[in-house]
């Protein structure tokens, strides 16, 4: 699933910037952003080439200016060769807004804070696009939580779900992180809770195909040795191991795979 768009770092921006707009009026100081701008740029190996307060007049910034703003000097001032982290970009927000709104104190804490932060990302996947505050529709809750109960080798129940839902159109991530966490936990070790969120995670996130361990053929020295292939719509990815900390190679293909099984 391609996002040419960066949608999905639009709307972890947007999360960023609900954080430091502490009145809530819509808008955050220059300076404040200036900071933010710099992580941001710094983590995906494009420094900003336009100063955030000489960018903007006003003394304070909208998030639509301010999107606009990143999308100019981050999003377009990629190199064509640049191949950026973009995880990166979410995990600088994820700490912005997680501090805020993720309560450390939290009664049921089933999900790690690596695990939350993969539902924050399905989460921005599946939201609204340019519609702020940011929520999903709770069409898109129920497609995730029914996978996610998949997953963890349960039996979805319809009846359950409309129950809490009829009265709630729309879901916040914080709203989605604690439903999971309680509603859809009871019960269940939180091992086996966060496993599947790993598990969707690659799917929804990640774009993962399949992946597993298959023999290669090394090219110099021609003996044969195991590799953890990881398989997306255009690139075949190998790594050391499953812990995929040591890329090996890559084969990419500009037209999408064609898997059968």
């Amino acid at each position: 699933m391609t996002d040419p768009d960066r949608q999905d770092q639009l709307n972890a921006l947007w999360h960023a910037f609900h954080a430091l707009d502490e009145k809530r009026e819509g808008t955050v100081q220059k300076s404040k952003l200036k900071v933010l701008t710099h992580s941001l740029g710094t983590v995906v190996y494009t420094p900003p080439v336009e100063d955030v307060e000489k960018h903007f007049g006003d003394p304070t910034v909208t998030f639509q200016a301010y999107s606009d703003f990143v999308r100019k000097v981050i999003f377009q001032g990629l190199t064509e060769n640049s191949i950026p982290d973009w995880s990166r970009f979410d995990q600088v927000c994820w700490q912005i807004c997680s501090g805020k709104y993720l309560s450390k104190d939290r009664r049921e804490r089933t999900l790690t804070q690596d695990h939350a932060f993969q539902v924050w990302q399905m989460f921005n996947r599946l939201a609204e696009p340019d519609r702020y505050p940011l929520v999903m529709d709770i069409e898109e809750v129920q497609f995730l939580l029914q996978k996610l109960v998949g997953a963890m080798g349960g039996q979805w129940a319809e009846a359950d779900f409309q129950h809490f839902s009829d009265s709630l159109p729309t879901m916040s991530v914080w709203q989605l992180i604690a439903c999971i966490e309680t509603k859809y936990s009871e019960g269940i070790e939180p091992e086996t809770v966060c496993e599947a969120v790993t598990e969707l995670h690659k799917e929804l996130v990640l774009d993962v195909v399949k992946e597993g361990l298959m023999s290669k053929k090394g090219h110099v020295r021609t003996n044969w040795k195991e590799r953890w292939f990881v398989l997306k719509p255009c690139s075949l990815v190998y790594y050391t191991g499953k812990d995929q900390k040591d890329k090996k190679g890559e084969i990419l293909n500009p037209t999408p795979w064609k898997v059968e099984v």
